[in-house]
């Protein structure tokens, strides 16, 4: 249920796709179009960027390998997730 709910916010953020992972505690959203819609240089930057104006903490895929990618955890209880969702699509937003 959690990784649904996961897919379905990451999704629904601009710039962010995601497709169903093996692993269940973790998703690793393509998110290219996010860094380029904000005129960020990489994922890195959009990973500061999400901690600085959403509160959200994210590794940046480049630290495993998998450059213009974000590395989610699941690890929260759905409620923390959907508000961290949240707060992300309000940052993407800006």
């Amino acid at each position: 249920r959690r990784h649904l709910l996961a897919l379905e916010a990451l999704n629904a953020l601009p710039g962010v796709t995601t497709r169903p992972a093996d692993a269940a505690l973790f998703l690793l959203p393509n998110v290219e179009g996010a860094i380029e819609n904000l005129g960020l240089d990489s994922d890195a930057g959009l990973a500061k960027l999400l901690a600085e104006r959403a509160g959200v903490r994210v590794v940046p895929g480049s630290a495993m390998g998998a450059p213009g990618h974000l590395r989610v955890s699941l690890g929260a209880t759905d409620a923390r997730l959907q508000e961290a969702f949240a707060r992300c699509a309000d940052a993407l937003a800006t």
